[in-house]
């Protein structure tokens, strides 16, 4: 058993493409985030760059490579009182953006905690200034994982966070917004227990899909296999709060927009 502490305390934070080391075995892992003074922006591929591909943005992450585990005691928090920004422009395939992030094959005990103390909107955009590559992916909290055993996400701002999800004025393909995501899409993965849980309690939810193709947009989401697996077959609790929800769909071609959502991708 190893023992990870991370505290991050930051005034600001900008960030470019960057990724997670490939660590072993079982790990009991602890990030913290207090970002307090100024808004927190994660840009990919704005301002008409080369488009990244298959690039990683999170203020906490853990990448466990093939075969690692998420042990007891696990946590990824971020405390702030400031506005945060995804945003994905003129980026190519593949790319992700995430407050707290985590890659492994096993969770066995994981929380994944946003706390909001003030008036802030957390924005995501995704394709609105310069068109994006298909498969891109924004959320707050986001598990990839091939077994899931227990995991609470939680977004907690009821009374000052917005949420706004605004995705393709120039085009998204395949691209997901969430507040809460587990990714067990891939054949065989499995949400394996009833200790599973995504909060989402907030002000407001605002979403937006424009020209969109084969996209999702969610407070809460589950997405499972297409064939060959059983994610979500022990149980999820999936719970959204909030004063005001909004959904516009403008032109969009298979695309979805949920509050809470368990299912297969659109694409």
């Amino acid at each position: 058993m190893k023992n990870v502490k991370t505290t991050m305390i930051a005034s600001a934070i900008a960030l470019s493409c960057g990724a997670g080391n490939v660590l072993a075995d079982s790990w009991i892992i602890v990030q913290e985030a207090n970002l307090n003074t100024n808004a927190t922006t994660l840009t990919q591929n704005a301002n008409g760059s080369t488009g990244a591909a298959s690039s990683v943005q999170a203020i906490n992450n853990i990448n466990l490579g093939s075969d690692g585990v998420i042990d007891t005691g696990s946590t990824q928090t971020l405390n702030t009182s400031q506005a945060i920004t995804f945003d994905q422009d003129n980026a190519g395939a593949d790319n992700i953006q995430a407050v707290n992030n985590a890659v492994t094959p096993t969770v066995t005990d994981l929380t994944q905690t946003l706390t909001s103390s003030a008036a802030q909107t957390i924005k995501f955009e995704q394709g609105i200034d310069g068109a994006i590559g298909t498969g891109n992916v924004q959320a707050v909290n986001r598990v990839k994982a091939t077994t899931v055993t227990k995991l609470s996400q939680t977004i907690s701002g009821s009374a000052n966070t917005t949420l706004d999800f605004d995705q393709g004025s120039l085009t998204a393909t395949n691209a997901i917004q969430a507040g809460n995501l587990i990714d067990a899409s891939t054949a065989g993965d499995t949400v394996s227990d009833a200790n599973v849980s995504q909060t989402v309690d907030v002000l407001a939810s605002n979403m937006e899909q424009n020209l969109t193709t084969a996209s999702l947009q969610a407070n809460n989401a589950l997405i499972t296999p297409t064939t060959g697996g059983t994610a979500g077959g022990g149980g999820i609790t999936q719970t959204f709060t909030n004063g005001t929800l909004t959904m516009l769909q403008s032109g969009t071609n298979g695309s979805y927009q949920s509050g809470n959502y368990v299912g297969v991708t659109p694409w």
